[in-house]
């Protein structure tokens, strides 16, 4: 029984994070591709559904998000320091979570019930450590922004989410037959 668990849960973890990734690539057939041929157009990073690279907030706010912010020369240059010391470790973290789901991938098409147990772990715990780091920046940055920077940011991240998600459904929507021939 807790075989089972873990397996239902390592594929449903799967599921997500390929819905994720199909989402962030736009590739039919998910972050294989539709011929299976890797994570395709994921070296942008892997927060698709914020569609902020490698989810890397302090580098976001090198761009046109820290202009709407109108950060201070002071908060730009504390932003740059945080972008460049957590730069390498989120690279890490990117290539750790791509290895692990190719494992599992590469687990689930031959079958192996036991390895994909342990590919769906590795690939639980490369996500987490992925996580944790952007939690360890995001607080990084939050303690260099004003509350009403922070306001603004939170206010544009959510409408972010909310084209993506949009965008998610507009292309579901264009994915499935329409009308009742197929």
């Amino acid at each position: 029984m807790k075989t089972r668990s873990i397996f239902t849960l390592a594929m449903i973890s799967a599921l997500l994070v390929g819905l994720t990734f199909a989402a962030a690539t736009d590739q039919p057939g998910g972050p294989r591709g539709p011929r299976g041929e890797g994570m395709g157009g994921m070296g942008g990073g892997m927060r698709g559904e914020m569609g902020f690279g490698d989810g890397n907030l302090a580098q976001m706010l090198q761009g046109r998000m820290g202009e709407q912010l109108n950060l201070t020369a002071e908060q730009k240059q504390k932003l740059q320091q945080i972008a460049d010391s957590s730069r390498d470790q989120m690279q890490q973290n990117r290539e750790a979570v791509r290895t692990a789901i190719e494992k599992l991938n590469n687990a689930a098409d031959k079958g192996d019930e036991a390895a994909i147990n342990d590919a769906g772990k590795a690939v639980g715990d490369a996500m987490a450590k992925q996580a944790i780091e952007r939690a360890k920046v995001n607080k990084e940055v939050n303690n260099v922004l004003t509350a009403e920077q922070k306001t603004q940011l939170e206010q544009s991240r959510a409408r972010m989410r909310e084209q993506m998600q949009q965008r998610r459904q507009e292309r579901m929507q264009g994915e499935r037959p329409q009308g009742g021939a197929q």
